[in-house]
């Protein structure tokens, strides 16, 4: 069928894939927000799955299923540094690995990098300034197109979200409902014990 108007290559998105077979097409769900006031943290999605809801899914392409939060605590890190610069899981790997000395082969087609800006003494240096930019599909016959918004750190590039127009057309007709929740108290203590019950 060749190229799909309106639609990205899959090279686009992945990288090398090895001998792994490459699939013909790749669809996403799709996801709405329920209205929350950080719309990050309330992300419904749209599938077709034997799933009850709160179950497990693969989500889908939205910022909300991209973005994850990450906290590390020691000696070997900044205190109260909070890091701007993108990351993402197979940082992780690669931060532990450069903290305990160790040869790490990476995953193929994974490229992860050192979390250095997050790190204390002389291991710390300055995160390069990421790389903002976005892939834009050829337009449909309706005028419709699929653009990916990325990040690149280095050779680590890292992917915030794909949306159709179709999906931001459909969003902005929705009406919007605002959830009134609040947490119930202002603050709260955990406390980390090796004591057994």
């Amino acid at each position: 069928m060749g190229r799909i108007r309106g639609s990205l290559p899959l090279s686009e998105i992945a990288g090398e894939t090895g001998e792994e077979p490459v699939p013909d097409v790749v669809v996403v769900f799709a996801s709405i927000s329920e209205g929350c006031v950080q719309p990050l943290t309330c992300m419904s999605v749209i599938s077709d799955t034997p799933l009850s809801e709160g179950d497990g899914i693969p989500n889908s392409f939205s910022r909300a299923g991209t973005s994850i939060f990450m906290a590390a605590r020691g000696p070997d890190f900044q205190h109260r540094y909070i890091d701007r610069s993108p990351a993402g899981n197979a940082d992780i790997a690669q931060t532990v690995a450069e903290l305990l000395e160790l040869e790490l082969e990476p995953a193929e087609g994974v490229k992860g990098r050192v979390l250095a800006e997050s790190l204390a003494g002389e291991r710390n240096k300055p995160a390069p300034k990421e790389k903002r930019y976005a892939v834009d599909s050829q337009a449909a016959e309706d005028g419709s197109i699929t653009r990916v918004t990325l990040q690149s750190l280095g050779s680590a590039t890292y992917f915030d979200a794909a949306l159709s127009s179709n999906q931001e057309r459909m969003a902005l007709a929705e009406p919007r409902r605002r959830l009134n929740w609040h947490w119930p108290f202002k603050e709260f203590t955990i406390t980390i014990s090796d004591r057994k019950p």
